[in-house]
């Protein structure tokens, strides 16, 4: 189990994963530039106190970190580069790994590849389901589209089905005087007796030409009335 300490001088506070654990003052003295920083051992006793665990991007900073850029920090994670970002002047882990070592020290990137391998794992789990719901949302997508289509191809055979109504209500008993046998000719008793006998109104009118004006007036002012 890995964890972010950090340790913030004068008045010492002490962060684990971003947040304040403890303060106490502390005494304080300034790096001199010829002298040097142990890791993991005591510079008097260095068989002594030997830190037996692992450390991961150690980086001194030359000023005291916010509460704010320590939880920043933190919240970005142990396999990142967020010191970056911070304007600091710092000594970075890459120094620290240059410098001479001593004893049974080992450079390692098993925490981090481990740490990114998890986090390609997840990364692929959550494109995998976002794969199968795109894959079912096309699914539906498809089935919607075809409901469209048979809803097109239903509403226009209405429209027609509508359109052949309307065309069949305009129709009236003397459409037959368009037919052949009596448009543009004259109205014969022979004619009359072989079609539309049963229509005594145009018995009246024997001899006149059946012209459209002639239809008309029948249509608008006796309808469908004999």
């Amino acid at each position: 189990q890995w964890y972010q300490r950090r340790v913030r001088g004068g008045q010492q506070r002490v962060y684990i994963d971003g947040k304040e654990i403890g303060n106490t003052t502390a005494s304080t003295s300034e790096l001199k530039t010829d002298g040097k920083i142990y890791l993991g051992g005591n510079h008097i006793h260095e068989s002594n106190y030997v830190f037996g665990g692992e450390l991961h991007k150690l980086t001194m900073f030359a000023e005291e970190l916010s509460a704010e850029q320590v939880k920043i920090v933190a919240e970005a994670g142990m396999c990142t580069a967020v010191e970056d970002s911070l304007t600091i002047e710092k000594l970075e882990w890459g120094y620290f790994l240059s410098q001479p070592k001593t004893g049974n020290v080992v450079e390692s990137t098993a925490a981090c590849f481990s740490l990114l391998k998890e986090q390609l794992q997840e990364t692929s789990d959550k494109l995998n389901d976002t794969q199968a719901r795109l894959t079912d949302t096309q699914k539906k997508l498809n089935v919607t589209s075809q409901r469209l289509v048979d809803a097109e191809k239903e509403i226009k055979e209405k429209d027609a089905q509508l359109e052949e109504a309307r065309t069949l209500s305009k129709i009236s008993k003397w459409d037959v005087l368009l037919t052949p046998a009596f448009y543009n000719k004259r109205l014969t008793k022979d004619s009359y007796n072989s079609h539309i006998q049963d229509w005594a109104m145009l018995e009246e009118f024997l001899g006149a030409n059946v012209t459209t004006g002639f239809i008309d007036h029948f249509k608008d002012f006796h309808g469908n009335q004999d």
